[in-house]
């Protein structure tokens, strides 16, 4: 049997729809089908005077591809044989250049492609490079301006900034049970005590009665006063009421200096704001905004007293400020610090929800002549929080340990048998790359990237072994499965173990308070052969380069059911649409 065929210099990939493209040499003829052949690799006999330059034989394997009108197929050229005088050309079909027009009217779910991407999603193809903390890349710090929230001179004797908050019986309206609350600036609490320890005539005693020296005996100037606390923070005096004389026991204190405010119910606590701005993944872009997330990106917040506090990046993705708010007990000096994020959409503030709260003694006790402080209003958890905390760490890592040991234990003996007893079969094949992939992202997971690796590299080349000991008979045989390699955004999600609080001092109060951001950097990407996650049903024919396709059983053509499950693996390993 006759049939026309023309024959083509071709350069396209094996896994490509990429039509041939004519040139000067290309030529058509008839050739002639080999008595026993099939139309999926057929081949096919043509005389020798198509190679011959005058009376020398010229070198056909230039000509690699052709196209068989009558069938309405394309092939490649396997191979060329010279049988007894004549030229042997065996053939293998092209499907995905055949098929390219119901290819690209098919709609499927794409899981990456090179033209089309979703940056919000995890792509967890390329691994993390182990560089030096220390390096500017890896780590940025931002520090609040003014040093403190507090805004304190409390390097300085005496202090200058903040105010004290005293607690004394007497008979004031505004007490809040049998003790009434002020606040004093420093230079107001250094006179009352002047006034208290200077002479004792605030009590209106005559020397008649009784001398000076034997009241400065008898009475304790201190036994009304029954707390006392500094604060770093001023109190806000618009909303209090300022009064010049401190009632006091049985009598009342007058100021000169300054006015005492009034701590009552409704003024009972002081809110304090701190704004950071949050910082972008050294190669964050268009395509890689999944950087921002744990592990390739990890935040802290440092604000004494609240302690070293990490911060979830899946709750601050998309924000650009990370906001402080701290509620203080002006009674007890305990503080509430509740972080958030916000971010800016059309000039509209977006909040982003509370991502973290903590609780802290933010005053300072002030001790009291003849009187003890009542520690167990100023105690923390974080003694018991931090032994709890660090029973959970160990016993969560050794946990994760565990289950990666046993999930990577069962996945690669799986992986052996089916390869063992699965030989060539494509059902079997696709369940291989399943184990794979699933081993490989336990193993990330549990951020255990090295190993994943290794892990990859090593069952890769156990298929290998047991592809070798196989007949391969197909071109497309050789086509190697690119694995989906997204991640969830679920596995971003990070712990909010922390230190937390103290039980109030200066000391902490003095430090600097910050965010820090470190960065894990990612190799090098290579989108024109392993694409950008996609994650979408999308039409072929609107997208161009590499695609890789979750299920291509939505593919349709006239054609057998052989070359219909071609294509559909091939679509599934990835290929080019071109």
């Amino acid at each position: 049997m006759a049939v026309a065929v023309n024959f083509y210099h071709n350069n396209k990939k094996i896994n490509s729809t990429q039509l041939p493209t004519a040139q000067v040499d290309d030529f058509g003829c008839e050739v002639e089908f080999k008595d026993v052949t099939n139309l999926y690799t057929p081949s096919v006999i043509l005389s020798v005077d198509r190679f011959k330059d005058g009376t020398k034989i010229k070198n056909p394997m230039e000509f690699n591809y052709c196209y068989i009108p009558d069938f309405g197929r394309y092939y490649f050229v396997r191979s060329w044989s010279w049988i007894l005088g004549r030229w042997e050309c065996s053939l293998e079909i092209d499907v995905l250049a055949t098929f390219k027009a119901q290819i690209g009217d098919t709609t499927t779910y794409v899981l990456r492609a090179a033209s089309n991407y979703d940056p919000d999603i995890v792509d967890t193809k390329y691994p993390t490079k182990a560089e030096d903390a220390r390096n500017p890349y890896q780590v940025k710090t931002y520090s609040d301006v003014n040093n403190s929230p507090w805004n304190t001179n409390i390097y300085n004797a005496p202090i200058s900034d903040g105010c004290f908050i005293i607690s004394v019986v007497n008979n004031d309206s505004g007490a809040i049970g049998a003790v009434s609350h002020y606040a004093l600036a420093p230079r107001v609490m250094a006179e009352l005590m002047n006034k208290l320890y200077s002479s004792p005539n605030w009590m209106n005693i005559t020397d008649g009665n009784i001398s000076q020296d034997l009241q400065k005996m008898l009475i304790n100037p201190m036994q009304y006063i029954t707390n006392c606390m500094w604060l770093p923070c001023g109190y806000d005096t618009t909303s209090g009421v300022g009064i010049s004389t401190i009632p006091y026991g049985w009598w009342s204190v007058s100021l000169s200096t300054g006015v005492a405010y009034r701590v009552d119910v409704s003024h009972i606590k002081r809110r304090i704001d701190m704004t950071f701005p949050t910082a972008k993944h050294p190669q964050y872009d268009t395509y890689k905004h999944w950087l921002q997330l744990s592990p390739y990106t990890t935040c802290a917040l440092y604000l004494p007293p609240f302690g070293f506090i990490p911060l979830d990046t899946s709750k601050l993705y998309g924000a650009t400020h990370i906001d402080c708010s701290m509620e203080i007990d002006l009674i007890t000096g305990r503080g509430v610090l509740n972080v958030s994020s916000h971010k800016t959409e059309g000039g509209v503030t977006v909040n982003g929800g509370t991502i973290y709260n903590a609780l802290g003694q933010v005053g300072v006790p002030v001790s009291i002549a003849q009187m003890s402080v009542d520690w167990s209003r100023i105690s923390t958890a974080s003694t018991w929080i931090g032994a709890a905390g660090i029973s959970l760490a160990t016993g969560g890592l050794q946990d994760s340990l565990k289950d990666l040991k046993n999930g990577l234990v069962d996945g690669v003996k799986n992986l052996f048998n089916k390869t063992v007893n699965g030989g060539d079969n494509p059902a079997v094949g696709a369940k291989l790359r399943e184990g794979l992939n699933a081993a490989v992202n336990i193993a990330q997971a549990r951020q255990a990237g090295g190993f994943a690796g290794s892990l990859a590299g090593g069952l890769d080349r156990a298929m290998q072994y047991a592809k070798q000991n196989q007949p391969d008979t197909s071109l497309l045989s050789s086509l190697k499965s690119i694995a989906a390699d997204i991640g969830s955004a679920a596995l971003a999600i990070s712990g909010t173990c922390a230190t937390q609080g103290s039980t109030g001092g200066f000391a902490s109060l003095m430090e600097t308070c910050f965010v820090q951001w470190y960065f894990q950097r990612i190799a090098d990407q290579d989108p024109e052969h392993y694409g950008y996650p996609c994650c979408k049903k999308v039409k072929i024919n609107t997208l161009s380069g590499f695609v890789l396709c979750a299920n291509a059983d939505d593919f349709t053509a006239n054609c057998t059911p052989a070359e219909r499950q071609a294509v559909a693996a091939i679509m599934e390993a990835g290929f080019y649409y071109e």
